[in-house]
């Protein structure tokens, strides 16, 4: 099932791009179902013991300011487009492929392996620092447009 969720999320951006049908709530709309598919991943796999509650609160916390400012600006007077760069759009993916990393793994019983891995650890934290400097970036993104200073996020 997950993985039919990310073959899709794939093929609807990418038929988007193809066929010129993008949009602008296309384009808030994509990012915001990501962040809906990601905590509850992110929430299961804390629920089943396998993620931090350190990871588990930044990647809630990174969502949600990300879908709340979206939905903020959206409601002010200035216009502004949003342009995923290549850093988010990494941070994503290798989110997306930690979640399915630990779904296989608890399908296939190797929850010793993500409990007790010096691997998964470094991961994590890496993508918790990633997700510190984002927290950091979109109020600083999202402050500039209120400003007019910016006219998009990226």
């Amino acid at each position: 099932m997950l993985t039919l969720a990310l073959l899709t999320d794939l093929l609807d951006g990418y038929v988007a791009r193809r066929l010129n049908l993008s949009s602008s709530f296309g384009a808030v709309l994509d990012p915001a179902c990501d962040k809906i598919l990601i905590a509850l991943m992110i929430s299961f796999f804390y629920i089943e013991g396998v993620l931090s509650k350190t990871f588990h609160v930044l990647l809630l916390v990174r969502s949600f300011v990300q879908m709340f400012s979206f939905l903020y600006v959206r409601r002010w007077p200035t216009r502004f487009s949003i342009q995923p760069n290549i850093v988010a759009k990494s941070l994503n993916s290798a989110i997306f492929i930690m979640i399915f990393i630990f779904s296989f793994c608890l399908a296939f019983d190797f929850r010793d392996f993500l409990c007790n891995s010096k691997w998964v650890t470094l991961c994590l934290s890496l993508l918790s620092a990633f997700e510190i400097f984002f927290m950091i970036y979109y109020p600083a993104q999202f402050y500039k447009i209120l400003k007019k200073e910016k006219l998009g996020f990226d």
